[in-house]
């Protein structure tokens, strides 16, 4: 729930049920504290933080301070997924605490419990950053002295347990994916899926006036997201470089073609499905059930975006155009994150370079 700043105060604009008719009312502050108590009153799952535990700030009121910043700083996707997380381990562990009672030793436990999660390195990075801008909001705002939270070294994997980062589908596993689907839609949003490197967000958005035939290219300048707090789902993409024209093979754009004779379609409506758009959980259902009917090992949506790009690669795609292709600001993250290779793709690699060379 925002907070937000007026000329003569703060304010709030929450959804409230009066004579069970939800509504959205107004209420108006003079300060900033009024206001996030208000918020704390409303708040489904944190009526009763209290504002002071023994005299001191309790953890529950300033993490609602913190989360009012963050919503206002963040893009909403981004806010569902850094609250959600947060919430998740660092409220849960801290909640009954209060912030200047907070020491060392509660923060290594907290380490330990991060330490032990069965999730990847990267998250654990994840969880541990918001905790290092939780606590840097802290001191900045309520002059606790947590400064030395910021020095915590981040999680670093075991090179022994190093395993590859993504499963991805090689060309003879996608045609036997392929295989498994029923219909010209499930077809043609997969076959996209592999020869587009699109985010499934990128791909939900895709309207008919987005595709051209003619070119044999796509026009990413949305994406659609329902993991927000609010009603919003449409958004501009993930960054500036996402705005992109990414290109398609002609048997890709012939199956687009193909799909929106057979749907009659018009240029507003979503290519997947209509007037309105295919769910994530759709998809991710599709996935489940082509895999299974194919018996093809199974790999996440976003996966199909690192098939793509190492796909590209191994047919000879500079970096650069790929880089182009998938949206990304930075090339490293195109080649550290997202290109694949096994131990016979670099032997085979090398064997061919020094084919016919005679010593």
């Amino acid at each position: 729930m925002k907070i937000h700043k007026s000329k003569s105060g703060y304010y709030i604009r929450p959804y409230v049920f009066v004579n069970g008719v939800k509504k959205q009312t107004t209420y108006n502050f003079k300060t900033k504290e009024e206001a996030l108590q208000k918020v704390l009153e409303l708040s489904k799952g944190i009526n009763t933080a209290k504002k002071s535990v023994n005299g001191d700030y309790s953890f529950e009121y300033v993490w609602l301070d913190y989360m009012s910043e963050q919503e206002r700083q963040l893009k909403p996707t981004t806010f569902y997924t850094y609250r959600v997380n947060a919430e998740k381990h660092i409220l849960k562990f801290f909640k009954n605490e209060s912030i200047n009672s907070i020491t060392r030793i509660q923060i290594n436990k907290f380490i330990s419990y991060l330490t032990r999660l069965k999730v990847s390195m990267g998250h654990k990075n994840t969880i541990l950053g918001i905790l290092k801008s939780f606590f840097r909001f802290c001191v900045l705002n309520y002059d606790t002295n947590h400064s030395w939270v910021g020095k915590i070294p981040p999680f670093r994997e075991d090179v022994q347990f190093n395993k590859s980062k993504s499963n991805y589908y090689t060309m003879d596993e996608f045609n036997q994916f392929i295989s498994g689907t029923k219909t010209l839609v499930e077809k043609t949003l997969f076959t996209v899926l592999m020869f587009s490197g699109l985010r499934i967000g990128e791909l939900r958005a895709m309207m008919w006036s987005d595709f051209n035939y003619k070119n044999k290219s796509l026009t990413i300048n949305k994406t659609l997201s329902s993991k927000t707090f609010n009603n919003q789902n449409l958004f501009s993409p993930k960054t500036a470089s996402s705005n992109r024209t990414v290109f398609i093979p002609d048997e890709v754009s012939e199956m687009l073609l193909k799909l929106k004779k057979e749907t009659n379609n018009q240029n507003e409506h979503y290519i997947f499905s209509g007037d309105k758009s295919i769910s994530e959980t759709t998809i991710h259902r599709m996935n489940t059930r082509i895999s299974a009917a194919a018996r093809v090992k199974k790999i996440k949506i976003h996966e199909f975006r690192h098939s793509y790009a190492t796909l590209m690669v191994k047919k000879g795609m500079t970096a650069s155009v790929l880089q182009k292709q998938l949206g990304h600001s930075d090339i490293k993250v195109t080649l550290k994150y997202y290109v694949h290779f096994e131990l016979e793709d670099q032997s085979n690699e090398v064997k061919s370079i020094f084919e016919g060379v005679k010593f």
